[in-house]
């Protein structure tokens, strides 16, 4: 069980600690709130780059809402001349590893760039297969220009 979650459970409310967190409703609404109130850009990917979601900060740092990302591929917030980076971190993704405080461009809805620090970790199912992967980011300072 991962920390957070591990965390939730062991608080005195939830005394039935031999119950799976993600099969409690509470924990699941108490998690969904600390993603959807950082600070940090939190989006969700398929391995196919596909958005699954995106929280508030996402939509403030890229410019996009959630309903506009959401099913649309993540290279709407890569540079064109970029594009190749993420198919390596994909790779590496599905190999098991994480990236952490990986500095990079990325360009808002209203093309400029911003320099982005991203922690980009492998999201597995029961198996320990690599079935998507979530980004943490946010940035290291104002928009760079506008992309072309």
């Amino acid at each position: 069980m991962g920390g957070a979650l591990r965390g939730v459970m062991d608080h005195p409310k939830y005394p039935d600690r031999n119950r799976t967190p993600l099969q409690d409703s509470h924990a699941q609404q108490y998690l969904a709130a600390i993603v959807e109130s950082s600070d940090d850009a939190i989006v969700s990917k398929t391995l196919d780059g596909t958005v699954m979601s995106w929280n508030a900060a996402a939509e403030r740092l890229f410019g996009y809402s959630a309903e506009h990302a959401i099913g649309r591929d993540i290279s709407i917030v890569i540079p064109s001349d970029r594009l190749d980076e993420e198919k390596r971190i994909i790779a590496r993704l599905t190999a098991g590893e994480r990236i952490e405080h990986l500095e990079t461009e990325r360009v808002r809805a209203d093309g400029t760039r911003v320099l982005v620090s991203l922690t980009i970790s492998p999201i597995k199912d029961a198996a320990g297969k690599t079935i998507a992967y979530s980004t943490t980011g946010s940035s290291r300072q104002t928009p760079i220009s506008r992309s072309r």
